[in-house]
């Protein structure tokens, strides 16, 4: 039973490509002939590339700190592809190098540029000699290579050289231009810093200058000139206490006139003879060397002052003819009198004294009061400029490291890009690959086909066998009248098989003309038909340095 449904499953098969061959082979051969047009009309394009290097810097970092940070692979890449692919570079690129002319009247600026950065890629060179390692963090990539890709052999050159060669000069005007920012505002904080230093060392001094004596560095000199001040204070008090009970003592003296009573002396003593005696008792004095600061010569002087104002008082009386009602007094009573205006002036001066030393005291704790208030706006004030000044060292060391690392970069000893190998001639076109075309046309024409014929075949609701009739109707087939072809069929199947044979032939030739004029008409003529000599493309030169480490396209 299995080997009799083998049987008809072969049979089957058998039929369908029976009848189903011409529909097949006319799809594969369609799709076979789009593939040879394919392979024509496809302009070449050729892709070069320029190999970038990245030195790193060229003074040990150690002595120089970079003004500019290096970046990983990711964010070398994207500084890369945005610095390329700029808008304004790229359309100036087209115009230098007048690219994509033929498509340039239908196109607008914007579509040249987006077609134009699709034809360009960058991408790393890994070490051959790194390929072993865990992850690509571990990987240092020192090398990039830049594509592009376009219709003309030596434009496409020339473009990846001029991009690498705009990259570069890019690059270091970023570095110099990073660095010149960064120092600009290093000079700008530090001018900020100094108007701000200068305004606190300002309040600084007129907190000083309107708190003269309440400083926190006066407070021990306040303090010695407090204490003394009580000493003198306590001292003045004293002796105004001494001078007031002396001048009480010769008031009550003066009023009872005990001195007279005490006195042996039964006459009155003339002005005269008491301002002589006065005068031969102060010669007596400075004989035995009192100075007139002497108490005793003091007191002499004062009754001798006295009796003269008594005595030209007189003069002037008897010469008005006026009388003095006044009696004579007695040296005692002169003496009692002239002691008793010196202790008036003793209490005087030493209540004065007392005065004003109370006073001083008084400012004196006013100052030592007010010093902590002052202490605690200068401690602030002293903070917030320690702050700025050591703001201010931090940035100007930065300066000069800003300088020194702004210096590198004027003179290129920093990290930089450097073009390792320039951009070459394609040795051949690197889009289309036509004998891939052709294969892919091939197998993609057989599955076509058969897959066209098998599609037709299950689409077919005729009966071309007895066991399908048989099956559908549930009647036995009793015959069947297999076809009958004659000669005159055979001779009209030949010349169709003729006709369709010629036909097929004359549409191939047809189209791998149609597809070879396509071929020179998106390329040119080769050389040998333009009467030129061929021109020989070298194969790319390798490097001496790199050649052995990079896999080299």
């Amino acid at each position: 039973m299995a080997m009799m449904e083998e049987d008809n499953l072969q049979i089957d098969v058998e039929g369908t490509l029976r009848r189903r061959l011409p529909v097949a082979l006319i799809a594969a051969g369609s799709v076979f002939l789009v593939a040879i047009l394919l392979m024509g009309w496809l302009p070449n394009k050729y892709e070069s590339w320029s190999t970038i290097l990245v030195e790193p810097q060229a003074i040990h970092k150690r002595l120089v700190e970079a003004g500019v940070e290096d970046s990983d692979l990711n964010a070398r890449l994207h500084l890369m592809t945005m610095q390329i692919l700029s808008r304004a570079k790229l359309s100036k690129v087209i115009d230098e190098f007048g690219l994509y002319e033929s498509d340039a009247h239908r196109m607008t600026r914007e579509e040249l540029i987006l077609q134009m950065r699709d034809n360009i890629r960058v991408e790393p060179v890994l070490p051959e000699l790194m390929t072993d390692q865990k992850s690509n963090r571990d990987v240092v990539i020192n090398t990039f290579r830049l594509f592009f890709e376009n219709e003309d052999a030596q434009a496409s050159a020339d473009v990846a050289n001029r991009l690498a060669n705009d990259f570069i000069d890019q690059h270091i005007k970023d570095r110099v231009s990073r660095t010149t920012q960064t120092l600009e505002f290093i000079n700008q904080e530090l001018s900020r810093l100094e108007l701000e230093i200068a305004e606190v060392t300002e309040q600084i001094a007129h907190v000083k200058s309107e708190n003269t004596g309440s400083l926190p560095e006066d407070m021990i000199t306040n303090n010695h000139m407090l204490e003394r001040i009580l000493g003198d204070l306590r001292d003045a008090k004293r002796k105004y206490d001494d001078a007031r009970s002396d001048q009480q003592y010769y008031e009550e003296q003066k009023l009872s006139n005990i001195w007279e009573a005490k006195t042996s002396q039964a006459e009155s003593v003339t002005p005269e003879h008491r301002l002589q005696a006065l005068q031969l008792q102060l010669g007596e004095y400075r004989s035995r060397g009192y100075t007139d600061k002497h108490p005793d010569i003091q007191k002499a002087l004062s009754e001798i002052a006295g009796l003269r104002d008594r005595i030209s008082a007189q003069k002037e009386a008897d010469a008005s003819g006026e009388s003095i009602a006044d009696e004579v007094k007695s040296a005692g009573q002169l003496q009692i009198e002239a002691a008793a205006k010196k202790a008036a002036t003793e209490v005087a001066s030493a209540k004065a004294e007392i005065e004003r030393l109370q006073a001083e005291t008084a400012g004196i704790e006013a100052r030592i009061g007010a010093t902590p208030r002052v202490k605690e706006r200068l401690e602030g004030l002293e903070m917030a400029y320690e702050h700025l000044f050591l703001n201010y060292q931090d940035f100007a060391n930065k300066k000069l490291d800003s300088e020194v690392a702004a210096q590198m970069e004027r003179s290129q000893k920093g990290e930089q890009f450097r073009v390792l190998e320039s951009a070459f001639l394609a040795p051949e076109p690197s889009f289309p690959n036509r004998i891939v075309i052709l294969v892919l046309g091939v197998l993609l024409g057989g599955l076509v086909g058969v897959g066209l014929a098998f599609m037709v075949e299950v689409l077919d609701t005729s009966y071309h066998e007895s066991r399908p009739l048989q099956d559908s109707f549930g009647f036995p087939v009793l015959a069947s009248v297999p076809l009958v072809i004659l000669e005159s069929d055979r001779v009209t199947q030949r010349r169709k098989s003729a006709k369709l044979i010629s036909a097929s032939v004359a549409v191939t030739l047809l189209v791998c003309l149609a597809s070879v004029g396509g071929y020179f008409f998106n390329n040119g003529l080769p050389g040998f038909l333009q009467g030129e000599e061929e021109v020989v493309i070298q194969e790319p030169p390798r490097s001496l340095l790199y050649g052995f480490l990079y896999d080299e396209k």
